[in-house]
This record gives structure tokens, sequence and C-alpha cells, in this order.
């Protein structure tokens, strides 16, 4: 009979464990690099408590957030779920940076733009009374955007039987460099940043397809969609209506057919 002391077994279980980790490792790098490289989309996944954000970025293929919270008291992150996009496509958000104050040199966020492009920024106020916050985004001493946030912009559409409000996306043509984003009056809710290079940004590949996900159901319109899990797998694949109630909760992406880039959607 074949035998092994303890110190060879363990030796060679600390082996292949390594090896697998490794070959896992491999595989999700390469699956991002190739999933992501178009659509540099920033998202937030995770709770974070006040006082934890100070100097934290957010990095998707060089499009970097970087927070400052030098007071380390006033900004945040919880689990919040809401649309932005169009009446016909829209994205679904499960997590918001909550700036708890209106900006100044100890309460900001910047955005690192690694090359030229549209930049999309998702944000909102949450207050239907709040009728006087505006967000600006500006680059090189330049304002690119300055306008009123306002929950009345937002259109309603039902998703599951359930009125609900899609939120516009703010778009703005941008230049590599950093752009700053101000809220001089008060508090914002921001949802997420996207980076459309190539015309194949999140909206981009929803508008040319007309593929998009409503927080239950990947809606086709009759495209032949492949959706992969974070280790590039094929997890569905079809043109009919894909139900994603019964996946596990994470983040996976959708290519469509045909159509350049890709969507990454979180459940």
């Amino acid at each position: 009979m074949f035998k092994m002391d303890l110190t060879s077994f363990l030796k060679q279980y600390i082996m292949k464990k390594s090896f697998l980790f490794a070959v896992a490792a491999m595989a999700v790098s390469a699956f991002a690099s190739n999933a992501f490289a178009a659509d540099n989309t920033i998202t937030f996944s995770e709770i974070a408590a006040k006082g934890s954000l100070n100097g934290k970025t957010y990095n998707a293929g060089g499009f970097v957030l970087t927070v400052t919270d030098t007071d380390e008291s006033k900004l945040e992150i919880d689990a919040n779920n809401a649309f932005f996009g169009t009446a016909d496509n829209y994205q679904k958000f499960e997590y918001r940076l909550k700036t708890g104050g209106k900006s100044n040199a100890k309460n900001a966020l910047a955005l690192t733009i690694p090359e030229a492009g549209k930049l999309q920024i998702f944000a909102r106020t949450g207050s239907s009374s709040a009728t006087d916050r505006n967000i600006i985004l500006s680059q090189n001493s330049t304002e690119l955007y300055n306008q009123i946030l306002l929950e009345d912009n937002a259109v309603t559409v039902t998703i599951s039987d359930k009125d609900t409000k899609i939120h516009p996306v703010i778009e703005v043509s941008v230049a590599a460099g950093t752009v700053n984003i101000e809220y001089p009056v008060n508090s914002i809710y921001l949802y997420g940043a996207n980076l459309v290079t190539g015309g194949s940004g999140i909206v981009d590949v929803m508008a040319q397809s007309g593929v998009y996900y409503n927080g239950s159901e990947i809606i086709t319109n009759g495209k032949n969609v492949t959706v992969y899990n974070v280790l590039g797998k094929v997890v569905a694949a079809s043109a009919e209506n894909i139900n994603m109630t019964d996946f596990i909760n994470g983040v996976y992406v959708v290519r469509v057919e045909g159509v350049k880039g890709a969507m990454k959607i979180q459940k």
C-alpha cells in the first residue's frame, strides 16, 4: 500500500491549492481585461461607513474615482436601488455614494480620465423637494456641465408590475486628464460613472442593441445575447429574455452579437 508522511502530504496539498488559485487568478485577469477594456465603469459593491473613504480610489481600467473626505465624517456608501437611462434602455444600480454635504476642499470627488471619450455620470439628489442642488463637471478650469439635479426629470416605467423611476444620465465629452465633480449647494448621491471610448459604453451598447437589464431579466428584444460570470464562463446564451432571478448575486457581463462592447450588470 502506498504511504505518505504528513509533511509530504501537506506540501503536495499546498502546491496543488496554489496552482489552482493561480489558474483562477489568471482566468479572472484575462476575462476582466477582455470584457471591461472598452467599458470603463465605476460602481460600488459594498457598504462603506463614514470615516472610511478618505483617499479611497475606485479603479476601472485606469478610469479612477478618488474620494476626499479629510473630515472623515461626511461621505459614505450604502445600499440603494436606482435605475438610470431612458424609458427604453436603462441600467440598475444597487449602491450609492452619499456626499453628506456640499463639496469643498475637505469633501471632494475627482475622476482620472485615461483617454478622451464621453463621460457618463449616474447621480441624483433623492429628494423631490430639493430644487437647487446642481452638479458641476469641470476639467482644466473649464466648466463642462452645470445643471440642477431634479428628481422630476426621471421618467416612470413599469418593471415587474411596479412603477419605477428611470433617472437621466449626465453625459459630456472629456479629454485625458482630471475631471472634478462639484456639488456646491448640498449633498448628492453618486451611483457610478462610465467612460465611453470608441462608442461602446453601457448606454451606447443598450442603445445600439435594444438589450437591457430590468433588475430581474435581461430583455434581449430578439438579439443573440451571451452572459458571462467574473471567471469568463458562459452562464447563459439566448435570443429569448434571460431570467436572472435564480443566478447568484454578483457581477455579470452581457455581450450582444454584432455589437461592439459589453454591459456590466450587478444582480
